[in-house]
């Protein structure tokens, strides 16, 4: 699963202008999160981790849009140098952007996705 995971956040960072696609890690600990954008305090690497159990449960088009979601964040980060913890205007922004770039869902960018 990671694998595919892995490839659609290629294939989106690609579309979505994002210089820096960021790894995956999946999470198996139970989460009420299906996936999170994160920094690592240590590398500065970015990921988003996966929520095993409830990222399978998504159909295709949920996989496409959660990710798109926790791209914006890290679209936030790349175009202002901040970490987006919250959902306010540069996250919709930045949101709207990869939205209109994927063809996802409006509601993508709604903070309980």
């Amino acid at each position: 699963m990671k694998i595919e995971i892995v490839a659609l956040l290629i294939s989106l960072c690609s579309i979505g202008d994002i210089e820096v696609c960021p790894g995956v890690m999946m999470k198996t600990q139970d989460s009420t999160a299906v996936a999170q954008y994160a920094i690592s305090p240590k590398s500065g690497k970015h990921y988003v981790l996966v929520g095993n159990r409830n990222y399978k449960r998504l159909s295709d088009r949920e996989q496409k849009e959660t990710l798109v979601h926790e791209l914006a964040h890290g679209k936030v980060y790349e175009d202002h140098g901040v970490a987006s913890h919250n959902h306010g205007k540069k996250f919709k922004k930045a949101c709207k952007y990869l939205v209109e770039k994927t063809g996802v869902s409006m509601s993508t960018c709604k903070a309980s996705i």
